[in-house]
């Protein structure tokens, strides 16, 4: 994963730019099962957006870890989301 998206800048890039301007999604209004998995040690991606987000999606559920780096974070989470997905 970690050399996948290191071949280019341009996701990140884009990422970067999607950041700085609204999205305008009304969180209100989605209706689908959602679930995040996210660290407080994430030094990536600060655990506030998927507590924002999950805060305002109906329904949705947050599953916090706990002294994971982002990428250690994807490795613990991976059984409860392919469980997710398959259900």
């Amino acid at each position: 994963m970690i050399v996948e998206s290191t071949k280019s800048p341009y996701g990140m890039i884009d990422d970067y730019r999607s950041f700085g301007k609204p999205w305008n999604v009304n969180f209100e209004d989605i209706r689908t099962l959602v679930q995040f998995w996210h660290s407080d040690a994430d030094k990536s991606v600060p655990i506030s957006h998927a507590e924002y987000l999950s805060e305002r999606i109906p329904g949705a559920a947050l599953r916090k870890f706990h002294n994971l780096s982002h990428i250690e974070t994807s490795h613990a989470a991976l059984p409860e989301v392919l469980s997710f997905l398959l259900e």
